[in-house]
């Protein structure tokens, strides 16, 4: 009888212990005795004859566990290897090349497909933003590290929909090569689809052979993936030796290092050591180091010390590490280490790379069940431990801003890569990846940014230059407001005060290098306080002494930094106050005179760039903080590639009269590096006016149906007839898949409808070309096969390149005109993110826009299964698999840029076409390997007509939002709507888009409605006169409230072209009249002359509309910009200041800016 384990039985039916006669006997022997459980291991190792049997819960566990360490090695056939070549993350490939051997590291899509399914393991409620963790397990070949790892997956209910790995083989040539080839990774499954999944790194041997066996076998995982050509001469061997090491150090939340032989902790230490060192000390300013678990393998240890098998962690390590406390002294390599470094325990040694140190046992399993119970238990426990150790380091990483989530660390993964490949002596800088890890758009977050260039060399040197330009900065974001009283303590307010607190503090803390200088060397720390966690570092990474970070002797605390700033700006006020008493628009000038002198002082110290077309590398072409003022974000791309705000344009603009009649602003330099030489200088820009409406575009995804709405734009472009390319009309383009595509040419590029036809045609043309599947064609088997893509997706980007690049403007980010662009893609694993030309990116909602349009318009395009992915820090597809009318993100869109209660003149819904059926399922869906991923491209194909969506918008947007919106689709003639990629009816699309008149008529039946009067026209035609109209707005000179019960206006019409433009003339042979509330004017400038029509109305009401008008010879009256309007609207929006100062500095003002006047993202 074995050993039976008494379970689910009350207290009476269990007998006491045969031998302490103390404790409960839950163990039943075969010699017929019962033990308790600190009694059965001794019993057990006086009687090695004797066997228990475990508990029936660990039967199913027992079955894979002894299939895993004794099945038949037969069944590590060819069909097991290339199963689990799936689960390949990244590894090494060797090619032959001219007269040598090129050595390519390859990162397969595991990771990204991993995170994909995570968030999609429950179909029915998907998860969002994950933050995934890595525990990696190294050690030496036939440690059992592939064991460990399955014996934990078995511990899941689910075990059997989860890939394990092959473990080492029991004999043979095979048991002493590593298994592994590169390196595996594997879902934990009681964390796989929660927010915080947690993957399992398996890492070939550190004595990697040349050849594992696995690479037999598994030849097809480096077919496609990313690749990174090795610039060091390593083989195999040095490849897993020097550069996995760390790749996994670096990324590892917990490194769990497997050994069989605990008798010797030197060798152990060492190797690890070894191993450590290489990812350790080719780091620096590390914030959060990753836990250490030692795992002690399959033991041959004695059962009966019951330190070993001990429930307390604490008491297994000091059994571990005390067992060979003396050996540093007996060992010349330990010895170097302690001396090296002034360590005197080996755990001190260890504690330099990990912040945490524990040993976990895990005893040797015979094949009976004789010791599973403990198997079962101390593998639960080591899962455990695990799990608490991701969670203790995850919490620090996001603490200190290094806790990266499942679309960055796809981002990051490439970014050391391409590091680490490349041969770099330079350590990886844990600094430098702050910038990739979400860091807010905050005003503290731009002044930390700006300290760090102002303390570059040394804080004390520089402290003069920032405080004066920080302080003068301070002043002129106070006096652009209308209705702050400039006095100390509304400048300096407490929210700036604290934003600059904040900042400096940071900034001490994460750029403030260590004045540790070695006694011996004369080499200086070169970590942060932050960054201090192994203690004091040179540059190249390696260990120096152990000790605390120390401060600069004389350095600049946070208190002095914050009365120098007060000082300065006191000396403002004492300064303005003598030359220009009470004159608040005069303060703004001087103010602003008095910050572009200590942005020159910045110049000459170095701080800020010098004249002449921005270096590569320089990091103020890279920044999403707007340099001029600190308290925004860079929006514009100015001729020498630096980026300012739209509020340091107007306040900068070297403006006259007539500029200023049109909107139009002029910089003769660069607000940041002064450069003035050149053909693109002086930069002229039109502005959005004050008081202007919003106009929105916003477009479907279609795939080669958005030809239909490129073509209504092209007859409504045609309808305006001013010859102006349709985005001079829009303030926001918001484009999702194809419709994407579209918006990047119109809205980024500013061409016209008319000329983007044919290019559109092209592009589809190419990009659906081809055969999907050619049996005598092998890169068309393999890419339709491997890689789940119907059409090539090179025909598709080369097409893009090809259309987009060729141009001056190839990157996204940096508006060149008035024109916001967005466009939509989903991101792995669920998210809709946009691609900008406003904002940088790198954030919450927006990916990183520093990108080639081409890349972009892929980005937006990518639609499964028709075209792979476009690897952008994460995978991006098809934009309209989440939104295929993105005319609700366009309103949430505008909103987070102009403010809560944007007013708005147009907003246009445009579709890709709709029939009485969609598109049928597409029969390339099996391509997809999940089954969430078909279910969405179903839902994407039978939804692509936008309409539903629509009907969605209208039920719940505000009334003044849909009486201002329209929605043009076609409905095509045939009973099934086109299909995605149907090429050769493109030429049929585009004649039924030009005939088709039946769309959606709006009501403007309300008294803010923008047509006043019925139109005797058609859709098209109203929306062109609309359009047209947008081109006047109001300028307010004067609000009278004298009267008591009249609130008077008095302002002038003035129009966004002027004679220097072509279609000015034009524009005016259009008009009719004007009509103010019931006047009409019909006396109409000359067009030699700049447009301006003097107006006056009043009214007792501030929340009446009052209507100003153009009629374009027509029956009906067209509001112009912004009209309807009430006054309170007027007196909300209106700077008495900037009216009455002749700069033209008037600045719009969300709703939603804070007194600090920073304007980032809600």
């Amino acid at each position: 009888m074995n050993f039976l384990t008494i379970r689910n039985s009350s207290p009476q039916s269990i007998p006491e212990c045969g031998k302490c006669e103390e404790h409960p006997g839950v163990f039943s022997c075969s010699c017929g005795e019962y033990f308790c459980e600190i009694c059965t291991p001794k019993h057990l190792g006086r009687n090695p004859d004797h066997r228990r049997k475990p508990d029936k819960k660990y039967q199913k566990f027992w079955e894979g566990v002894t299939n895993v360490l004794w099945g038949d090695d037969d069944s590590r056939d060819s069909n097991t290897f290339k199963k689990d070549e799936n689960t390949k993350w990244f590894g090494l490939v060797t090619k032959d090349s001219y007269r040598s051997k090129v050595s390519i590291i390859v990162e397969t899509p595991r990771l990204g497909k991993l995170l994909q399914n995570s968030v999609f393991k429950d179909e029915n409620n998907p998860r969002g933003l994950l933050f995934p963790s890595i525990t990696s397990f190294v050690g030496l070949t036939g440690a059992g590290k592939s064991v460990l790892i399955s014996s934990m997956i078995r511990h899941s209910d689910e075990n059997e929909f989860f890939d394990c790995p092959i473990p080492s083989a029991k004999s043979g040539e095979d048991a002493l090569v590593s298994t592994t080839g590169e390196v595996n990774l594997y879902p934990e499954p009681s964390t796989f689809g929660t927010r915080n999944p947690i993957f399992l790194a398996d890492c070939e041997g550190l004595n990697g052979s040349s050849n594992p066996v696995a690479s037999k076998y598994q030849t097809d995982w480096a077919q496609y993936g990313q690749r990174y050509r090795i610039r060091l001469p390593l083989d195999r061997r040095g490849v897993v030796e020097k550069i996995y090491p760390r790749f996994l150090y670096i990324f590892s939340d917990v490194v769990c290092y497997v050994t069989k032989d605990p008798k010797s902790c030197t060798d152990t230490t060492i190797r690890l050591l070894e191993w450590s060192s290489i990812g350790a000390q080719n780091t620096i300013n590390q914030h959060t180091l990753p836990a250490l678990i030692i795992v002690i393998n399959q033991s041959t240890l004695h059962m009966d010390d019951e330190r070993w098998i001990s429930d307390d962690p604490d008491r297994i390590t000091e059994r571990f590490f005390s067992a060979n406390e003396n050996e540093i002294a007996g060992n010349n390599t330990l010895t170097e280490f302690a001396s090296k470094y002034g360590d005197t325990t080996i755990l001190d040694i260890l504690k330099r790379s990990y912040s945490s140190v524990q040993v976990h046992y895990i005893p040797y399993q015979q094949r009976d069940y004789s010791e599973v119970d403990i198997l079962h238990k101390k593998t639960k426990v080591l899962l455990e431990r695990i799990k608490s150790d991701t969670a203790r380091v995850q919490n620090n990483r996001a603490g200190s801003l290094t806790r990266f989530d499942s679309r960055q660390l796809p981002f990051l993964t490439d970014l050391a890569f391409k590091h680490l490949a490349a041969g770099n002596t330079e350590p990886f800088d844990f600094g430098q990846c702050r910038q990739y890890a979400g860091i807010p758009e905050t005003l503290d977050s731009n002044l930390e940014e700006y300290l760090s260039h102002c303390f570059k060399s040394n804080i004390r040197l520089g402290l003069g230059a920032c405080v004066s330009a920080l302080g003068s900065a301070i002043f002129v974001n106070a006096a652009a407001a209308k209705n702050t009283i400039l006095i100390l303590p509304l400048i300096f307010n407490a929210k700036i005060r604290e934003a600059c607190q904040k900042a400096m503090d940071s900034f001490r803390e994460k750029n403030a290098i260590c004045a540790y200088i070695d006694d011996d060397s004369g080499t200086r720390c070169v970590n942060t306080k932050a960054g201090h966690a192994k203690g004091h570092q040179t540059k190249t990474g390696a260990f120096m002494r152990l000790g605390p970070y120390q401060e600069e002797e004389g350095s600049i605390n946070t208190e002095f930094f914050m009365s120098s700033i007060e000082e300065y700006i006191k000396s403002l006020i004492k300064k303005f106050t003598a030359e220009a008493p009470a004159d608040q628009g005069l303060w703004r000038k001087l103010a602003a005179e008095e910050h572009r002198k200590n942005i020159r002082q910045l110049r000459l110290e170095g701080v800020y760039p010098k004249q002449g077309r921005a270096e590569r590398g320089d990091p103020f072409t890279t920044t999403s903080a707007c340099y001029g003022c600190l308290f925004r974000q860079s929006e514009y791309l100015l001729p020498c590639r630096h980026t300012v705000c739209e509020t340091c344009i107007r306040s900068n603009s070297e403006i006259n009269d007539q500029m200023k009649y049109t909107g139009k602003y002029r910089l003769d330099g660069c607000v940041i590096c002064g450069t003035s030489i050149g053909s693109e200088w002086p930069y002229e820009v039109r502005l959005r006016p004050l008081l202007s409406g919003l106009r929105i575009l916003s477009l479907d995804g279609g795939g080669v149906r958005s030809i239909v709405q490129l073509i209504t734009l092209r007859r409504l472009e045609s309808l305006i007839g001013l010859d102006l390319p349709i985005g001079h009309f829009f303030d926001l383009i918001v484009g999702t898949g194809t419709g994407g595509v579209i918006a990047l040419g119109l809205g980024a590029q500013n061409r016209s409808a008319e000329s983007f036809v044919n290019e559109f045609k092209n592009i589809c043309e190419a990009g659906f070309a081809g055969q999907h599947y050619n049996k005598g064609n092998i890169r068309s088997f393999l890419e339709w096969t491997s890689m789940r893509s119907v059409y090539f997706t090179d025909n598709l980007e080369n097409a893009l390149e090809k259309h987009f690049d060729k141009r001056v403007d190839k990157k996204v980010f940096g508006l060149r005109n008035h024109c916001r662009v967005a466009v939509t893609t989903t991101v792995e694993p669920s998210s809709v993110e946009l691609i900008c030309n406003y904002k940088r990116g790198g954030i919450g909602k927006y990916l990183n826009s520093d990108l080639y349009l081409s890349n972009a318009a892929r980005c937006t395009s990518a639609a499964p299964p028709y075209f792979l992915p476009k690897k952008h820090g994460s995978p991006c597809r098809d934009g309209g698999l989440k939104e295929g009318n993105p005319i609700r993100l366009a309103v949430v869109e505008s909103k987070s840029i102009w403010g809560q209660k944007s007013h708005y003149d147009v907003l246009v819904s445009v579709g890709a076409g709709v029939a009485s059926k969609p598109q049928a399922s597409s029969r390339y869906k099996s391509l997809e390997d999940t089954k969430w991923a078909r279910d969405l491209i179903d839902s994407f194909l039978q939804n692509m007509n936008g309409e539903e969506e629509w009907a969605k918008f209208r039920e719940s947007a505000e009334e003044h939002i849909i009486g201002r919106s329209s929605r043009l689709n076609t409905y095509f003639s045939q009973e099934v709507e086109p299909g995605f990629d149907n090429v050769s009816m493109m030429e049929e699309m585009e004649s039924e888009a030009q005939r088709y008149t039946a769309f959606e008529k709006p009501n403007y039946g309300s008294s803010f409605a923008p047509i006043s009067g019925i139109p005797r026209i058609g859709v098209l035609d109203t929306l062109a006169d609309r359009l047209r109209a947008t081109l006047f707005f109001l300028e307010v000179d004067s609000i009278d409230k004298s009267d008591g019960f009249l609130i008077t206006i008095e302002g002038v019409i003035r129009c966004r072209l002027g004679p220097e433009d072509s279609e000015y003339s034009k524009l005016l042979d259009m008009v009719s009249s004007f009509r103010v509330e019931q006047d009409i004017i019909d006396k109409i400038p000359p067009p030699q002359e700049y447009f301006g029509l003097k107006i006056q109305f009043s009214h007792e009401s501030i929340e009446e509309a009052i209507r100003i008008d153009v009629n374009f010879g027509k029956e009906h009256w067209v509001a112009i910009s912004g009209c309807p309007i009430t006054i309170k609207k007027i007196m909300e929006e209106w700077d008495h200041i900037g009216a009455q100062d002749d700069t033209g500095t008037q600045t719009p003002r969300t709703d939603d800016a804070s007194e600090s006047g920073f304007d980032g993202p809600p």
